[in-house]
């Protein structure tokens, strides 16, 4: 014992014991329950959020009516971005638009792109038609890695109860990203030729 022990406050310390139910083999049936039912609730909310944001770009992308679509809001507003965009990443302003618009929920960014690219043929056709691989490619790399949607950051805002944490949370990855993706495209660039 040493001399400071007479300080301490000494507790006996009691073994964690915990009882863990009995080890079952699932059920197929319950398996295949939950999981159609987490599908269906999935759907019902990305279809809703999918369904709503495709109204609005068709939306943007139509007014004026019958302009061209790079003379629309959505235009104007993709072809601004595109300036620093397209030099950096490759990304030109059909590109941009459904990345903004993934802001809000990533799922929206297919529909996205389907609404602009739309030209009569399948959407694969367009983009094979549009892009390069290097475009292509960079696309998949800012698309995966940029900013969180807007539930992610919400949950941010809520969690840290601090608007510091919550715009670091969404600029971070986003800057990082932009950085990323810029690498990626000049070197597919420099060895597709």
């Amino acid at each position: 014992n040493s001399p400071l022990s007479f300080f301490r406050k000494t507790e006996e310390k009691l073994p964690l014991i915990l009882e863990l139910p009995e080890y079952r083999r699932p059920r197929f049936r319950n398996i295949g329950y939950l999981t159609f039912e987490r599908t269906r609730i999935f759907i019902k909310k990305a279809g809703t959020m999918i369904f709503i944001a495709s109204i609005l770009i068709w939306l943007v992308s139509s007014i004026p009516f019958n302009a061209d679509m790079d003379k629309t809001i959505i235009g104007y507003t993709g072809r601004g971005l595109a300036y620093v965009t397209y030099p950096m990443m490759g990304l030109d302003w059909k590109m941009v638009i459904p990345l903004v618009f993934g802001i809000g929920a990533k799922e929206v960014i297919i529909s996205a792109l389907g609404i602009l690219y739309s030209s009569g043929g399948t959407i694969v056709s367009s983009l094979l038609a549009a892009w390069t691989i290097p475009q292509a490619i960079a696309f998949l790399v800012f698309q995966m890695t940029y900013a969180p949607c807007f539930a992610t950051i919400a949950s941010m805002k809520s969690e840290s109860k601090s608007w510091k944490i919550t715009v670091l949370g969404f600029f971070y990855p986003l800057i990082l990203t932009t950085i990323i993706t810029t690498i990626v495209y000049h070197l597919l660039v420099l060895v597709m030729g």
